[in-house]
Parts: structure tokens; C-alpha cells; sequence
């Protein structure tokens, strides 16, 4: 279809009046709007959607971070009796640890999608994945082998295409 033939549609199109709805549908429509209860937005409440939705994302964001530092700080700070740089007589040993081999893993456990509604009555769509971090010291002149799997979980919110 050229350029001209499709102008000439369009301009067939927009003279062209609807049709009249069947008056059952009409009366349907009518019912389910008026059976809906009213929402009243406050003046408040219009003004500052745009901070409501950032502390939404933003207390559990911060509240993760948190946590999870934490529970680093407390993993750094236990210490495993092997792992040590102390030896049985209590002194610290001379040498530093020199790994032959490092072998640092990620793998994707699980992967899934997940909708959920916000109070507000608009969907959200997140996508989930679980990862297993993997991460392999090797020291073959001490004969020390550290091994640390390390699960987490990434959920991102995805736009919610509607048609």
C-alpha cells in the first residue's frame, strides 16, 4: 500500500462515525461502575506519589544491605579454626597465606517470574534467580583447601506490558 492510498484511508476512517453500543452492555457497564466503591485521594496523597513508590523500593533495599553486612561482618569475624593464621603454640604464623589456585564460580540455581499486586490495585512483575556462588582457595605448600558456597537471591522488578 503506497503512502497516498494509505493518507486516503486514514482520511475515510476519521469520517466515519461509531456505532451504537446494544443497550444490555450499556446497563452491564453501568452496574459494574456503580457497584465499585469510591476511592477518595486526598489532595496529600496526589501529591507525592513519586516518594511513596521510592520508599516503597527504598526501606526493604536498605533493610537487605543491612543485613546481609552484618551477617559478612559476623562471618569475617568467627573465623574457622583451620583457617587461621595461628598455629598450636598460640604465635602468629610467619607467612602470609599464598594461594596456588583460585577458582571463583557462579551458578545459576533457579530462575522464575512472580506477580504480585500493589496496594494500590496495579501489577508488578518481578523476576527471581537464585545463584550459588562458589569460591576455591587451594594452598598446596600449607596443605590448606578453603572451599565457600555462598547462596543468594536477585529479584528485579520487570515493566508489566499490557495490550
Amino acid at each position: 500500500m503506497s503512502d497516498h492510498e494509505q493518507e486516503k484511508f486514514e482520511a475515510q476512517l476519521r469520517q466515519l462515525k461509531p456505532g451504537k453500543l446494544p443497550e444490555d452492555l450499556v446497563a452491564r457497564i453501568q452496574d459494574a461502575v456503580s457497584s465499585r466503591p469510591q476511592t477518595v485521594i486526598t489532595a496529600r496523597q496526589r501529591a507525592t506519589p513519586g516518594f511513596l513508590q521510592i520508599l516503597r523500593w527504598l526501606v526493604p533495599a536498605t533493610a537487605a544491605v543491612i543485613v546481609t553486612t552484618v551477617l559478612w561482618q559476623r562471618q569475617e569475624n568467627s573465623g574457622e579454626p583451620g583457617v587461621s593464621n595461628v598455629d598450636l603454640q598460640g604465635s602468629v604464623a610467619a607467612t602470609p597465606l599464598k594461594p596456588d589456585n583460585v577458582q571463583i564460580g557462579k551458578e545459576l540455581v533457579s530462575s522464575f517470574d512472580a506477580v504480585a499486586t500493589l496496594p494500590g490495585g496495579e501489577p508488578v512483575r518481578f523476576r527471581c534467580q537464585q545463584w550459588l556462588t562458589t569460591v576455591v582457595v587451594d594452598d598446596a605448600k600449607r596443605g590448606l583447601l578453603m572451599e565457600s558456597r555462598t547462596p543468594r537471591v536477585v529479584v528485579v522488578p520487570v515493566g508489566f506490558e499490557t495490550y
